[in-house]
């Protein structure tokens, strides 16, 4: 290094055992890459050292790398592990689609592992000089031999996490080659917290930003997907939503922010894929590249191009998906799962109800009659729901007797009635539409204790205007620990722009599993950038038995 300047990057010329440093190529924060030649051989190669500079630096005087803190020395052993681990695994593959490892080892208190180099450009590089135009024939030739080299690793268990049109290096030749697989730099960030600082929007799916939720092929699917969305729309990818921002629109009832790709340039049923591989809910994509692959063989199969590209027979690899596919849970590969669990509806379903149950009032109850008929008429009966001819008219009689009784009955009499009868006639009444008389029933069954009436007296003073006591009934039931009325008084303070009790009181009602708390906790969580704790809660809602 020169004297006056510190650098974390090894000097030009430095000896790395059999090696040479000619050039640095690239720099981030979990790496180096190195232009280098080996010294006996002569040959040019591509040298990638481990180097999370979050938490590590080089020694001017041993070239060595010293971990800044004790407490990063655990994390740091960790990315070591899973760098190596994952060279191990790359070096085994020999695909002219996939990156190749020629050697790896362990030097200066970290690892190194050594590729060929290749002279190209990126896809990226590629867009810009091309304009950003490029034809269904050529995505065609170009995503069919990127989708047999992942074809190649998802059968070993392996998931390249960082598809993006930088990491799709095209040869001379004009081979598209993955490169830079983000497997072990994103295990690392997620076990040392930084897992934001890693992802790619807007290539990232959803589950990749949660600790918990379930990836495996559709997670590459996904980012191939928008791959190919970029290249047909030609958006920069600053002005197309991240999936967490998609996710968050359509489960809250809104609108898919994704743009429609307009252009004629490219057939209707060539759109239709890309959006298949874009979906949301993971088990709505493609579950395997080969799925995919197949997808492009029925939109083009006169296409001679993509059969020329494809490497192995397409029916070999049919048989093979009706067989057991591995799946990744989180960082670790997990015990494979069956297509036929995989394909199972149940996530559709959830998905599906999730959204019908917050898209007509957004994420909480607005402020009207028909919200309140609307809360009223969730505790219906399931009969009642199932007949409504026979609902309305049980209804019909039941509100005939109560006002009967309201206006026969001394007061003196009425206050016998018990705490629960009353809160369930003022529950029919309210259902009915008579506020005013549900409201005296709510009033009886509230000052003798029943606290659910409270929230109810809370929702008819809120339908009024008179906020002022709406929150003080959704106070005195929140204090009781009851979910609705801490829900409802998290609303209040929503609406008084008091964020921290907001978050506090939204925080108690999830805690006892109100899934609407859950889902506003998690926009909360969403907007202050809190993407893994705010995908969590959006797991938890969706894997609600209550759903």
């Amino acid at each position: 290094m020169k004297n006056g300047e510190y650098s974390n990057i090894l000097e030009i010329g430095y000896k790395l055992g059999s090696y040479e440093i000619l050039t640095k190529l690239g720099e981030g924060g979990f790496g180096i890459t190195y232009k280098a030649k080996h010294i006996h051989l002569e040959t040019i190669v591509v040298i990638k050292e481990y180097m999370p500079v979050s938490m590590a630096v080089r020694d001017r005087d041993s070239i060595s790398i010293t971990v800044t803190s004790q407490d990063n020395i655990e994390d740091y052993q960790f990315g070591l592990e899973k760098f190596l681990s994952e060279a191990k695994i790359l070096a085994s593959f020999k695909h002219p689609n996939i990156v190749g490892i020629n050697d790896f080892f362990e030097a200066n208190n970290t690892a190194y592992f050594v590729m060929p180099f290749v002279d190209g450009i990126t896809l990226g590089d590629y867009l810009e000089d091309m304009g950003g135009e490029v034809s269904q024939e050529q995505l065609l030739s170009l995503m069919v031999p990127i989708l047999e080299g992942l074809r190649e690793t998802h059968s070993k268990g392996i998931l390249h996490r960082d598809i993006k049109p930088d990491n799709i290096f095209l040869t001379k030749e004009g081979t598209p080659i993955l490169i830079d697989f983000g497997a072990a730099r994103i295990d690392f960030a997620r076990k040392s917290e930084s897992i934001n600082a890693v992802l790619t929007p807007p290539y990232a799916p959803s589950e990749q930003y949660g600790s918990s939720a379930m990836q495996g092929p559709w997670t590459d699917i996904y980012a191939l997907g928008m791959v190919l969305y970029k290249l047909v729309t030609n958006f920069d990818s600053a002005d197309i939503p991240p999936s967490i921002d998609r996710a968050t629109s359509v489960y809250s009832g809104d609108v898919d922010p994704l743009a429609p790709m307009d252009s004629s340039y490219y057939s209707d049923e060539f759109k239709q894929l890309i959006l298949k591989a874009l979906a949301i809910n993971a088990k709505d994509r493609f579950q395997s590249a080969v799925e995919m692959i197949e997808a492009f063989v029925g939109i083009n199969n006169a296409d001679r191009t993509m059969e020329e590209t494809s490497t192995q027979p397409i029916q070999e690899e049919r048989r093979e998906s009706r067989g057991e596919q591995t799946v990744v849970r989180d960082e670790s590969i997990e015990q494979s799962i069956s297509p036929t669990e995989k394909k199972s509806n149940k996530g559709i379903v959830a998905v599906g109800i999730f959204t019908l149950l917050f898209a007509s009032a957004g994420a909480f109850c607005v402020l009207s009659e028909s919200c309140l008929q609307e809360e009223a008429q969730k505790e219906s009966s399931i009969k009642e729901s199932e007949d409504t001819n026979s609902s309305n008219a049980k209804k019909i009689a039941t509100v005939v007797t109560a006002e009967s009784n309201i206006t026969e009955t001394s007061k003196e009499q009425i206050i016998q009635i018990s705490a629960d009868k009353a809160f369930k006639d003022g529950k029919e009444l309210l259902d009915s539409g008579a506020i005013d008389e549900a409201e005296e029933y709510f009033e009886i069954a509230s000052s003798q204790g029943h606290i659910k009436s409270k929230v109810y007296l809370g929702q008819i003073a809120e339908s009024r205007k008179n906020f002022k006591d709406a929150k003080k009934q959704y106070y005195e039931s929140a204090k009781t620990n009851d979910l609705e009325g801490q829900f409802f008084y998290a609303r209040m303070m929503g609406l008084e722009n008091n964020e921290p009790k907001e978050k506090y009181w939204y925080k108690k009602s999830a805690s006892q599993g109100h899934l609407k708390a859950k889902f506003i906790l998690a926009q909360i969580e969403y907007s202050n950038k809190q993407y893994g704790d705010a995908q969590k809660l959006y797991e938890e809602v969706l894997n609600s038995k209550e759903l």
